[in-house]
């Protein structure tokens, strides 16, 4: 059974005790969780599919130690990476650094009250506007958010704790930005925080948010699902 002893070592103390409490973790659940998946992995022959304790163990933590449900998310996440593989292109990424640069989407240092890492969203940072400089695509956007997550995934501690994502949307424009908030883009970021990547996602707060916010946020709401809407805030 391989492992990756240096990362998973650092779930010590309170934190073993926090997978425990919050995700129903034990050494025997993990073992299981993972025997189970790499059964249904051979079953269902994804010949192309990590099978190491390190990958399946994000999904299982994802799902709290529920194999099956953690094993949808494996297909879906399988799914999205054939159907898309360009947003898991690092090589797309070095393409245009512009994204990047324009520092709109930072990893916090540190931790929240509840050990959530903090994912700074600065929408209004961002340009899709051609004919200015470091101009991006909105798939360049979302490419980078992507490999954020993949990255920020590989740590065991925000595997257990999950993200808080923090949207400033001071300097948003429906001129400049509107095309976000299409239901092709809305959908599918949707999607990958509600069914597809392996993370926790605990909180979306939204700070210095526009008076027409409401009605932005009811063209998005119709593709968020209960406990998602529920843990929508604004900041005041």
């Amino acid at each position: 059974m391989t492992s990756n002893r240096t990362n998973e070592e650092s779930l010590q103390g309170e934190w073993l005790e926090k997978a425990k409490k919050e995700l129903n973790e034990t050494e025997d659940n993990k073992l299981k969780g993972l025997q189970v998946m790499r059964e249904m992995i051979s079953k269902k022959k994804m010949c192309d599919t990590r099978t190491d304790d390190v990958f399946l163990l994000r999904f299982l933590r994802a799902r709290k130690h529920d194999a099956a449900l953690a094993f949808k998310m494996l297909e879906r996440y399988e799914k999205m990476k054939k159907t898309y593989p360009e947003l898991f292109s690092v090589k797309k990424a070095a393409e245009n650094l512009s994204v990047f640069e324009s520092n709109a989407q930072i990893m916090l240092d540190g931790r929240d009250c509840n050990g959530a890492k903090i994912f700074l969203y600065r929408i209004g940072k961002l340009n899709f506007d051609r004919n200015k400089e470091k101009w991006v695509t909105i798939d360049q956007l979302f490419l980078s958010n992507i490999l954020l997550l993949e990255w920020s995934s590989l740590d065991p501690k925000t595997q257990v704790a999950g993200i808080s994502v923090l949207a400033d949307m001071d300097g948003f424009s429906l001129a400049k930005h509107g095309s976000l908030l299409s239901p092709y883009y809305s959908k599918r970021s949707a999607d990958v925080v509600q069914e597809t990547f392996p993370l926790r996602f605990k909180g979306i707060h939204i700070i210095n948010q526009p008076v027409y916010f409401d009605a932005l946020y009811a063209l998005v709401k119709p593709f968020l699902k209960r406990k998602v809407k529920q843990r929508v805030g604004y900041l005041i």
